[in-house]
């Protein structure tokens, strides 16, 4: 699986081609007191996770087949296509128990907004959403096939047999969503642009425990020999999963200087560090 590259077309928008790829040169998002600021286009390497590649959701019962890499077509046909193909939503029956749905954080605000859908059809139910890691959502579908788990990465063939082995009748998954992953440093940062090859040394280790400063960035001057403090989500998250695994090819990740749950908490974390460098969710 991989996920379209962008490239710059206007400087008004992005344009998403077949493979992954960091715009050469690309202009740093950046956050703290100027970041209001910076025009919402300036992305330095930004992913859409394609209807092949993308936020998943996972839940015990029925056929769907899981999505195969390769596919052609934009990322915007491929998500037309998509939207054009569900079935406008028709009630059987009232449905007045509780609908539990757990797994990503970065699909909260959907999942709320398929409760506020949902209650207009059932007012008499109750949706519980719950934050969880990978792990944990699988752990929590396993031991309760009725709920809706959230995944922000693809969910693999390998995973649906485990669900299987672990119990689950007839475990489907599709896919909800695109998410746009940027590249964050702090408003005070000079860096102006980053490479591929530079986010893979930053973000990788491969078994290199080397300290980085800003100069592996290019930086120069007094910032060239300052530590760089790489700020990430944590392991159990579909982000770091999805840069581990299919952006940065199953390279090991470097360890972060500090490891948040949620996006928000990464974006307040390079906000207070000028030293500071993240990937996370577009907004």
């Amino acid at each position: 699986m991989v996920a379209p590259r962008f490239s710059k077309n206007d400087g008004n928008e992005l344009q998403a081609t077949s493979d992954w790829f960091y715009q050469p040169a690309s202009p740093l998002r950046r956050r703290g007191a100027e970041a209001s600021a910076m025009p919402s286009t300036l992305i330095a390497a930004a992913l859409l996770l394609c209807a092949l590649a993308g936020p998943a959701v996972a839940q015990a019962g029925g056929e769907r087949p899981v999505a195969q890499a390769g596919d052609s077509g934009s990322a915007v046909e491929q998500l037309t296509a998509m939207l054009q193909a569900i079935e406008p939503y028709r009630p059987q029956g009232e449905v007045s128990e509780k609908v539990q749905v757990f797994g990503s954080t970065s699909m909260d605000g959907l999942a709320h907004g398929w409760i506020s859908g949902f209650e207009h059809f059932h007012p008499q139910a109750k949706v519980e959403v719950t934050a969880a890691g990978y792990d944990a959502a699988t752990k929590e579908l396993i031991a309760n096939p009725s709920a809706i788990a959230m995944y922000a990465r693809p969910v693999t063939e390998q995973e649906l047999e485990d669900m299987r082995k672990a119990g689950l009748k007839r475990p489907m998954a599709f896919t909800v969503a695109r998410e746009a992953l940027t590249v964050f440093v702090n408003s005070s940062n000079p860096v102006a642009s980053i490479s591929g090859e530079q986010l893979g040394t930053v973000f990788t280790s491969d078994n290199s425990s080397s300290k980085l400063t800003w100069s592996a960035v290019g930086a120069e001057g007094e910032w060239a020999s300052k530590p760089l403090n790489v700020i990430a989500r944590t392991e159990e998250s579909g982000t770091q999963l999805f840069l581990s695994q299919f952006v940065f090819r199953k390279s090991s990740m470097r360890p972060p200087t500090s490891a948040h749950p949620s996006n928000a908490e990464v974006l307040q974390a390079v906000s207070a560090d000028p030293l500071g460098i993240a990937i996370c969710g577009y907004r």
